[in-house]
């Protein structure tokens, strides 16, 4: 599974938390989702789960900086505020990143990289989302089955 070739390749897999599952739940609410979540991800992959991102966060939760045991939130202030934070949405790079790493500043970077988004050849990004949709569908049905 790519997964275990990401994982094994010395790279961390964290989970993409979207807090907009909990409909109105207060803060500990989605504290311990999370962590339910991170727990659930980390027996299925059998690999330890030591981040968690959140999918488009609230301003709610931007400014709460919620601390997560024995996770490292993205999101939280340190990372959030005091790295440089670059990322592609769609494939529309908000700055180029090439700008960034070359202007000879020394700072710490969080980048978000969606590489589904990215194929062989180029297409459009309507018809990239498309292909994205289909196969989680097809990925869903497998593992049901």
């Amino acid at each position: 599974m790519l997964q275990e070739i990401i994982y094994h390749l010395g790279h961390d897999i964290g989970l993409h938390f979207d807090e907009k599952v909990l409909e109105g739940g207060g803060d500990r609410e989605l504290v311990n989702r999370v962590q339910e979540e991170a727990n659930t991800l980390q027996d299925l992959l059998k690999i330890l789960i030591r981040s968690v991102s959140m999918h488009r966060p609230s301003p709610t939760t931007l400014a709460a900086d919620y601390h997560f045991e024995g996770l490292v939130n993205t999101y939280g202030k340190l990372f959030f505020e005091e790295f440089k934070y670059i990322f592609d949405s769609r494939r529309n790079w908000r700055e180029n990143s090439y700008d960034v790493f070359s202007c000879g500043k020394d700072f710490e970077v969080q980048m978000l990289i969606h590489p589904f988004s990215y194929t062989k050849t180029t297409q459009d990004t309507k018809k990239v989302l498309r292909r994205f949709i289909d196969e989680a569908k097809m990925e869903r049905y497998s593992a049901v089955n």
